[in-house]
């Protein structure tokens, strides 16, 4: 259990640095070019991991339902948003919005599986979170100003 936790924060690290280098790429082209980039790189290395994998590792089992390849999509337009975003709202207030926008998803979807049910922890992690939020912004912190070359979707 201890070694998923060191995963996960692990994960929150590589996608803040991750979110920060696309970024980056973006103010030098667009967001939509960056992100198709940061894609084509994911995949290459992504085929290149499934190839040396063992012999039916790498095969789906059954027919998953088509809905499930939605995944893809909403990564997709994940990596695009963030790298439209946090040229002009700064590494650290970025990862903090995406962030409270996943807690008070994932709030949204156990309510609605009742598979773990509520915990008013999590209702005070997300509370403390956007204080977080609100806390930050009244700090007036000048955020990085960048001129997007072309804004527009």
């Amino acid at each position: 259990m201890e070694l998923m936790v060191l995963i996960a924060l692990l994960n929150g690290g590589l996608i803040a640095l991750s979110r920060t280098f696309n970024g980056a790429l973006a103010k030098h082209s667009h967001a939509l070019i960056a992100s198709c980039c940061n894609h084509i790189v994911g995949f290459v290395l992504l085929s290149a991991w499934i190839i040396c994998l063992e012999n039916g590792a790498n095969q789906l089992q059954g027919q998953p339902p088509v809905y499930l390849y939605l995944g893809g999509v909403i990564g997709a337009l994940f990596v695009v948003l963030n790298s439209w975003a946090l040229p002009s709202l700064g590494v650290m207030r970025c990862t903090l919005l995406v962030i409270c926008g996943q807690m008070l998803t994932g709030v949204v979807l156990d309510i609605i599986s009742s598979a773990n049910g509520i915990h008013w922890a999590s209702l005070v992690g997300v509370c403390l979170m956007l204080a977080g939020v609100v806390f930050l912004n009244r700090l007036k912190q000048p955020t990085p100003q960048v001129k997007h070359a072309n804004c527009s979707l």
